[in-house]
This record gives C-alpha cells, structure tokens and sequence, in this order.
C-alpha cells in the first residue's frame, strides 16, 4: 500500500471519529423528540453517505463493492473529482470541508514525491546519479582512437512519463517531466551548479484562503497543516453528566448486559484503547472544519482555478531547470551548436576537407589494374601511376583466373583497400588511413582562422563561442572514429561481402560517443540516423568517383569500340546521362536536403542564443525589483524541444535522400541507378584491359542503357505523380517489391513533396522536361506498333 493510500485512510478514519464523537455526545432521555434529533444531524449524515459513495459502498450498492483507485495519481483525481462535484454543486460547508480535508491530506505524500524529483525540498542533486569527469590524458584507446575506459555512468531519460492526478493540465504535466529529466542532466553536467545546492521552500499544498494563495507567488507561503489550533485536547472520559458502567455493580451472572449501560460506540473505543490502537487525533480535521471559508476566494472561484495557483511551485521549479540547462548547454564546455556543427561537418559531410580525404582513402577513379594482394610495393606503384614488367605478368595471371573473367576487385574503391585481398578490408594500414583522415581534418579546423564567424556578434559572444567550438574539436579527436559493423545474417550479407556491389563500403561507419550531458539530447536513436545518412553519403561518393572517371575512361587512349562505332556513341550518351544524373542527385542532397534543412536548424540555434544572452543582459541590468525575473519569465527555448527538432531534421534529410521506410520501393529504384553506374564503370574498365570482346561489351552496354532509361522513366514519373495520388496508387502498385510495400507506399502516398524536397529533384534532373517527351514519344511509338500489328 502506498503512503498516498495511507494519508487518504488515516484522513478518512479522522473524519468519521470526528463525527462519531458528535454523535456520541449527544445525551437521550424520555423528553427527546426523535424527528428534532433527526433534523438537527442530517448534515452529518449528508457527509456520511457522500463518503460511502466515494469509498463505493453507498446504501444502493450490495457486496461485492468496487476497489478504490489503487494508483496514487488515480486515486487523487477520484478524490479531486468528488470534492470538484460537490464545491459547484454549493454542497453544504461542512461536506465541502471534509472532502477538502480529505483531498489536502492525501495529496501531501504525492506532492512530496514530485517535488523531489524536480529538487524542490531538499538539494536537488541528492539522489540523481552524477557523471564522472573523464581527463583526456594518458587515455589508452583502441586502433580506432575510441577510449577504452569506462567514460560515464548512463542517465535513465527513456523512462515513461508518471501518471498524474485530474488536476494537472497538459502543459504542466509536460512541464513537469521535461524538469525531471533536466534535474538528472543538469547534475550530470554540472554537480556543483548553483541551483543543485539551493533550496526552495515554495512547496505545492492545497490552501483555501485568499491570503494563503497570494503567500504561494509571493513566497510567503503558509502551510496551513502546520499551524496546531489551541482546542482541548481529546479525553477518553465520557462526557459529565453521564454514568460510568464500570462503577455500577453487577450480578456475575448479569455482568455481560453492563453494555446496555454504556453511550453508543463507547464500547469500541475502550475496546481500542486496551488493545493495539492509541486514541485518533482529531485536532487537525476540526482546526481545518474550524477555518474553512464558506466560499472559495473571488480570485479562484473553481476549484480547477485553485490547482492551477497551488501548483505554482512546479511550473517555477520547471523555469528554473530549463533555463539553466538552456545557459549550461549553449555555453562551453558542452556548447551544444559546436556539437551540431561537428555532425554535420564529419558525419554529413559538410567539411570540403574531410570530404577530400576520405575520397582519397576510399575511392579511387583510375581504371589501371589494381594489385590485390600482391604486397606494399605492388599497392604503391600502382598508387603512384608506375607499371613494371611484375605488375604487366601479374595483371596477365588475374584476368586468365576465372576463365578469362573481370577482375575481382570493386570499381572505384582505392588501392589501399586492397592489402589482405579479402573484403570487407581491415587491418592496421585501413586503421591508420582513416583515423589520419579524421586527425587531419581536426587540426585543420583548430589551426584555421575565425574569418566565417558572424560579424555582427560582439567581440566577447565571438571569442565565446570560438573558445566552446575549440573545446569541442579537441575532444573530437577521441570522440570520433570509424567503425565496422557486423556482417548481416540475412540476404544482405552476400552484397557486403562483394567488393563490386553498391553496398560494398555498408559495413564501415563513423561513430560518435558525446559527453553524457550531450548524449541525453545527442541519443543513439539520433545518431543512428546521422549513421543511415553517412552510409548514403559513401555510395554516393563512390558513385560520383566512378562517374568521374568514366570520361578519363573513355576520352583518352585507344577507342573502346574500334569496330562499333553505334556502341561507341551510345557509351558516350550513356556516360553523359550518368554524369548529368550524379551531378544532379549530389548537388541536390547537399544543397537543397541537408545544405537548407540543417541551415534551419544552426539559424534556429543562433536564434536562440541571441534571445537568451539579451535576456539575461537584461536581468543584470535591471533592478532589484526583478530580481525573480528568471522566475516568473517562460524559458526562452526547452533543450528537449531542440532534440526533437534535430530528430525531425534529420528525417526530413532522410526523406529528402528517399531512406524512409514508406520510400522503400523508390529507394529501390534508385539503389538500382547507382548500381547501374558501377556496372558500367566495370564494363568499361573490363573492354579497355581487353578482358571482354567488343561484341560481348556491345550487348551489355545495349542491355544496361535500356534498363537505366527505364529506372530514370520510372523515377521521374514516380517524381511528377507524388502530388496526384490517385496516379501514384497505379504507379508503385508496378514497382512495389511486395504487397506489405505497396500497403506501406499507398498510404503515405499523400504526403506533401514540397516537405522533404523531392520537388526539386525533379527540376534538377528534368528541367526540360526531356526525360518526360521521351517516355511520352516512346509510349505513343509502342501504341501504334501494337495498333499495326492488330490491324
């Protein structure tokens, strides 16, 4: 049983001894007239019977009764409701006062118990799991760079909202959450923060009296069941006047009819008394019945308006959180705009440097041969552009293996990929090359200037935020690294383990390990978005390095195509459709997807430490009158909010590169394009070392063109038609892979293009509506071939 429980009993048995005592002083003789005794008790029976009803065994009902609520939070707003019930239907004052009695005592644990969690009563930082400092020297980390030491213990913030009484409304109860989640934040970031060791003596107490209301924004607040009105006390004896059974003599044989001599109810009392129980202290039920007013004061005329006023300590508490959160999070060490910039610059791609270096560590837009393990000096002649008469015989040796087939080596992936000959690569030389990309790109950015910084900020916010972005990059050394990931069980496994598939490079990807503080609102749920994203990036950087390098492929040296001179023009369109369509799609996820969302996301962050330095400006400037300024201000902004924004941004980034669940058949088609350009690239490299015949490359190149004219045909129109639902239905019904894709598209097909950029996609990769006249001229070609053919 909970200790809310226990209060409404202990409460509840209060009241009713209250009232049996008033009854049992009542004195009966043979001039008392029963209807006069009726009438002047009826009050009391009026709130007898409206407690049975609350306890569910009201005189209508019959065994088996209805439990009571057994959730503390229920069991208030039950207690809440009848006592709201009977305040508007102007019940008489003394029913009114009980259930406020009853609903003040049973709330007191309960309020205690949130008060807690949100630090009001106590010091805030007892009892909330602290992080431990974690120094950046002499560290022992892995070949990744990543800290082997046990960096922070974990926060608890996925724990599901609590459950609260009637009378909190929707705001507060948000209010009240997000301040518990800051409490834990805030003591992990910060264990000496001011706020952790303040105490606060606004408490949350259900009071009845104007002045009582005004002490709870005032501060002067007065707890009502603290106060002990002088009465005299409650005496076991029975009242003067009356007769004491024990003092009567009786028969041994008569005594057990002594109890027809006592008051009604006396023998339960004395019963108690001899007993376990001690005697029930009423004092505090008849000081409240004693100064409960007649009507609730004019400022609060409901009883819902009269919550609102006593929960005025929470939403305080709540402001206080927030805004300190808000000011650790927006300053350094933790600088949560650094961290921001961080994740786009590496994890999205947004540093032209670290874009450059790991183009040169990965990919690779020379068709020369590549000597699988074949040695260091083999892979470095090759790097350098140098071929001897070993790298003429070993080149003979791969292309005479496998019946005269390609080469076994993936196009685009760089040389140094190719150390153990196994894929996926690994080893100590693939460590090295990319935590020197990651290390190289740091220093860069330490040891550049401050040229891009705002000029309108001051020199102070300038060299502020300068200094948390320099803190953020020097721990990024430690913080960020690549990672490989587990080779997948199901039929994915097979493209990871082939060095030619689009998926190739799927089983490597960019960890980031946040401080515990950043990591409450940087979750893992956020960065595993940012890691889909990232994987999406490395196909399409590859795709764009093999796009690249077809046109050195096929422009310099020795016709591909001596004898097919057809095939040789539709090589050059071919190339010249990939190229454009790369060049399209990779401008447009870096411009328009991640360049204009997270731009909104950094403005919004700027925007919002703007408001909050020109607050706090203002609070030190002010005078001593708004010295509780902080206080009685809303937060300028909610750090949790910020971490839903970023979730929702990074959706739409995912939405806008078609990596959605309900894009899957779309991401299907375009999975299949950037597929085809690699194919290409293969049979390219394959025609010019002579692996493949001219005619054997002719009719693959015929086979791979029809097939990405149908990918692009199907593309655009799936583009055009997203705003005609009714069309796309038709549409994904033909490129759905299963019918649970096709119920997944067909119902999120209504969506708005505009929302995730599609939109201009398609004005990128069809300003002229070329692709669209084709299909058109194409289709219209087909109907008059098979109306020939019928007539």
């Amino acid at each position: 049983m909970h200790s809310t429980m226990h209060a409404f009993l202990h409460a509840l048995e209060t009241v009713i001894e209250t009232f049996r005592r008033r009854l049992g002083r009542v004195k009966l003789d043979k001039r008392t007239v029963f209807s006069r005794l009726w009438i002047q008790h009826t009050e009391i029976g009026e709130v007898l019977a409206a407690l049975a009803e609350l306890c569910n065994v009201d005189l209508p009902l019959s065994p088996p009764f209805a439990m009571l609520p057994s959730e503390p939070a229920a069991l208030l707003s039950h207690i809440y409701t009848f006592t709201d019930q009977h305040i508007r239907s102007s019940s008489s004052r003394t029913l009114r006062a009980s259930f406020a009695f009853l609903l003040s005592t049973a709330s007191r644990p309960w309020f205690r118990e949130i008060e807690q969690s949100i630090g009001i009563g106590r010091s805030m930082g007892d009892g909330v799991v602290i992080s431990r400092r974690l120094s950046t020297e002499n560290v022992e980390t892995d070949e990744l760079g990543f800290n082997l030491e046990t960096r922070v213990e974990e926060l608890d913030l996925d724990a599901e909202p609590p459950k609260y009484p009637a009378f909190f409304d929707e705001d507060l109860k948000n209010d009240t959450f997000k301040a518990t989640r800051s409490l834990k934040v805030l003591a992990a970031a910060e264990p000496n923060h001011p706020l952790l060791s303040a105490s606060e003596d606004r408490r949350c107490e259900w009071v009845w009296h104007e002045e009582q209301v005004k002490g709870i924004y005032s501060g002067a607040q007065d707890h009502p069941f603290e106060r002990v009105i002088e009465q005299r006390p409650w005496s076991p004896h029975p009242p003067l006047g009356t007769v004491d059974p024990s003092a009567m003599f009786y028969l041994p044989e008569l005594d057990q009819f002594r109890i027809f001599d006592m008051e009604p109810g006396a023998q339960w009392v004395q019963g108690d008394q001899s007993h376990t129980s001690l005697p029930i202290d009423i004092t505090p039920f008849q000081s409240f019945l004693s100064t409960f007013p007649e009507e609730l004061p004019p400022s609060i005329p409901t009883l819902a308006h009269l919550a609102s006023s006593i929960l005025h300590p929470l939403q305080l508490q709540s402001n206080r959180l927030t805004n300190a959160l808000l000011e650790l999070f927006l300053s350094a060490p933790l600088s949560l705009p650094s961290h921001f910039g961080l994740l786009r610059s590496f994890m999205l791609l947004s540093s032209q440097s670290f874009t450059y270096r790991l183009r040169g560590a990965l990919f690779s837009d020379s068709d020369a041969y590549q000597p699988v393990d074949r040695g260091t000096r083999a892979r470095t002649r090759a790097r350098l552009g140098i071929k001897d008469e070993r790298d003429i015989i070993a080149e003979a040796e791969d292309l005479n293996k496998d019946g005269g087939g390609s080469a076994k080596w993936g196009i685009g992936l760089a040389v140094g990929l190719s150390e153990r000959g196994i894929w996926p690569p690994g080893g100590a030389e693939l460590g090295f090359a990319l935590r020197r990309v990651i290390v190289d790109t740091l220093d860069e950015m330490r040891n550049s200037d401050d040229s891009e910084e705002d000029e309108s900020q001051s020199s102070e916010i300038r060299s502020e935020d300068s200094r948390s972005a320099d803190l953020v990059v020097m721990e990024a050394e430690w913080r960020l690294g690549f990672a490989i990931r587990d080779l997948p069980t199901d039929e994915g496994r097979d493209e990871w383990l082939n060095p030619s598939s689009i998926a190739a490079l799927d089983f490597l990807y960019l960890e980031y390990k946040p401080p515990l503080p950043v990591g409450a609102l940087i979750t893992s749920d956020i960065l595993s978005k940012y890691q889909r994203i990232f994987t999406f990036l490395l196909r399409l950087l590859r795709v764009d390095t093999v796009s690249r390098g077809l046109f050195q492929s096929i422009h310099k040296g020795a016709s591909l195509f001596e004898q097919e001179a057809e095939s040789l023009h539709l090589l050059r369109r071919f190339r010249f459709h990939i190229h454009a369509f790369i060049s399209t799609l990779t401008s447009y996820v870096f411009e328009t997807v991640i360049g204009s969302h997270f731009d909104g996301v950094m403005k919004r962050m700027e925007d919002i430490e703007r408001r909050y330095r020109k607050r706090k400006t203002e609070e030190n400037e002010g005078d001593d009158e708004h010295v509780d300024l902080q206080d009685t201000l809303r937060p300028v902004a909610d750090v949790f909010e910020i971490m839903s924004e970023h979730s929702r941004i990074l959706d739409k980034i995912l939405g806008g590169c078609m990596l959605r669940t309900q894009q899957r058949a779309i991401s299907d088609v375009l999975r299949d394009i950037l597929s085809t350009v690699l194919l290409l690239g293969c049979l390219v490299r394959d025609l010019k070392r002579k692996a493949l015949s001219e005619e054997d490359a002719a009719a693959q190149l015929q086979k791979l063109y029809i097939g990405f004219e149908r990918k692009m045909f199907t593309l655009t129109k799936v583009l055009r038609a997203m705003d005609d639902k009714s069309e796309l239905r038709s549409l994904l019904s033909a490129i759905a892979t299963s019918d649970r894709d096709y119920e997944i598209l067909t119902r999120n097909a209504g969506g708005q293009k505009r929302e995730i950029g599609l939109s201009d996609l398609l004005v990128r990769m069809d300003p002229g509506e070329w692709w669209k006249g084709e299909m058109e001229r194409r289709l219209k070609a087909k109907r008059e071939r098979e109306g020939r053919i019928v007539q």
